[in-house]
């Protein structure tokens, strides 16, 4: 993906609708931020190689391939990964210590906040 004059501007997701497992009020935001910023979002299609400014990329379902050029910055999002490490290295040195949203396990955004909302209020 390339923000604003960046080469092409593109989003190269193999989701059929990018951004589909964010919750519905964070994705209309972050999509019509993108939007203003000249990115377009392309579903369906897998990055094979990353050379420079040129990327190779395939349709998921066809398997064609296709080089996408001009490109300025890649941007790769990866998935949710539990990190629960600060929370094990303060409990007990502490006070009062709340494991919550993804260091308690990944799981959707809005899943993950209102946990967080929920021991923030209490607090």
């Amino acid at each position: 993906m390339t923000g604003a004059g960046g080469g092409e501007n593109g989003e190269r997701n193999k989701a059929s609708q990018p951004g589909s497992k964010v919750e519905p009020c964070t994705r209309q935001a972050v999509m019509q931020r993108l939007t203003n910023s000249g990115v377009q979002r392309t579903g369906n299609t897998r990055v094979r190689a990353i050379r420079g400014s040129i990327i190779d990329a395939c349709d998921v379902f066809t398997q064609e391939d296709r080089q996408i050029t001009g490109v300025g910055t890649v941007i790769l999002a990866c998935g949710g990964r539990e990190d629960n490490a600060l929370y094990y290295e303060v409990a007990g040195k502490v006070g009062e210590v709340h494991l919550v949203g993804d260091a308690n396990g990944v799981r959707r955004i809005n899943d993950a906040t209102r946990e967080g909302a929920i021991v923030g209020r209490a607090l």
